[in-house]
Formats: structure tokens, sequence, C-alpha cells
């Protein structure tokens, strides 16, 4: 996961999700950040090894399959208010991504530059 600078942002923790699926159990992956982290973390590899001093909260979910449905959520906020980011994508979306391109809106419709990602802009970092 990647995370496009805001000025005054601060990410806490970080959840990949599978919507739907076969049982009625929450399927989940989670990294937490340290104790009063602020700022936003180096690009989160999904099941793999979190940044320094994040720890992996929860791992219902091992990995994803090309049928399957998620909703990638960072927590936290921009100048102490409340501002989570959220993306939906499928597993095929995803292995279908070409490189250098990243997957990004709510509902995951849009395919971006990687780079015009991490410009940002400033009508994505209100809260």
């Amino acid at each position: 996961m990647l995370f496009a600078p805001c000025p005054g942002q601060t990410v806490d923790s970080v959840g990949v999700y599978r919507e739907g699926g076969a049982s009625n159990t929450l399927e989940d992956w989670n990294v937490r950040g340290p104790y009063k982290f602020s700022g936003v973390p180096a690009p989160i590899e999904l099941f793999g090894t979190p940044p320094p001093g994040w720890k992996v909260s929860d791992t219902t979910l091992a990995g994803l399959t090309g049928d399957g449905k998620y909703t990638a959520t960072a927590f936290g906020d921009v100048g102490g208010k409340s501002r989570d980011s959220h993306v939906t994508f499928s597993g095929a979306a995803l292995e279908r991504l070409p490189a250098g391109k990243v997957i990004t809106g709510f509902d995951g419709g849009e395919v971006v530059d990687r780079e015009k990602f991490l410009k940002g802009g400033s009508g994505r970092c209100k809260p």
C-alpha cells in the first residue's frame, strides 16, 4: 500500500478486508503504528513485514484471490480531524495492474500513474 503525502496527515493503522466471502467471519489483515506515531508510513507490503515500529495486529486474511473483492483502509487524521482513506478493488484488478500504476478512488475505479498519485493534491487532503 502506498500513501500520498498530505500536510498534517497521520496514519496510525492500515487494514485490508475481504468483502463477502464464504464465511461469516471477518477476514482482514491489519498493521498498527507505534504509539503517538505521526506522519505517513513508508509503503506497506501486504502480508509482508511492516515498516519499522509497526506491528501486524490481525491476520485472518492471508492472501488475495482473483475473484475476491477487498477494501483497503488507512485510519488516521489530517490536522487533528478524523480522515480515513479507503479504496475498494478486486484481486483480478490488482493482478492486471501495470507496473508504475496504482488503483485509487473509493470504488477502485481509477488507475493513475504512481508519480501522479504521489504528487497528491489539496482536495484529497481535507478532513
